[in-house]
């Protein structure tokens, strides 16, 4: 909060955590992170809300053990949301595949990509998704 009020924006790569959040968009993650169920229990956010009960494809909810942003009870808070669909909690750790860390942003470092890609490619195929063949 200190940095965000100094900048004007929260300075997320100033701290390797990431893109810089502006005000607003700060403002509102803040708001949704007080809440159990992130912007699902905000009566601010019914119009975001409402497009998540059209969802019906399958998900595949991800989470690294070593994500102290997002542990698995967060994840799981967040995606009672989903509530026309089967959510899948996927949890992977570091160790797993050899790594010292996942983290929240490591989904999409190269290392990390060349065990994920492949198993979320061969968990889309298992659900028949058209283009998944």
């Amino acid at each position: 909060p200190v940095t965000t009020r100094i900048y004007g924006y929260h300075p997320m790569s100033k701290f390797g955590m990431g893109e810089d959040l502006p005000m607003g968009v700060y403002r509102d993650w803040k708001r949704w992170c007080k809440f159990p169920h992130y912007f699902f229990d905000d009566p601010l956010a019914t119009e975001i809300v409402k497009g998540f009960d059209r969802v019906t494809l399958p998900i595949a909810a991800v989470n690294a053990s070593d994500d102290w942003w997002a542990l698995p009870r967060s994840r799981d808070a967040f995606f009672k949301g989903f509530k026309n669909t089967r959510v899948e909690p996927v949890d992977v750790s570091p160790a797993q595949w050899g790594l010292k860390g996942i983290g929240h942003m490591g989904y999409y470092r190269a290392q990390v990509g060349e065990h994920l890609w492949p198993m979320m490619w061969r968990w889309l195929q298992s659900k028949g998704l058209p283009g998944a063949a």
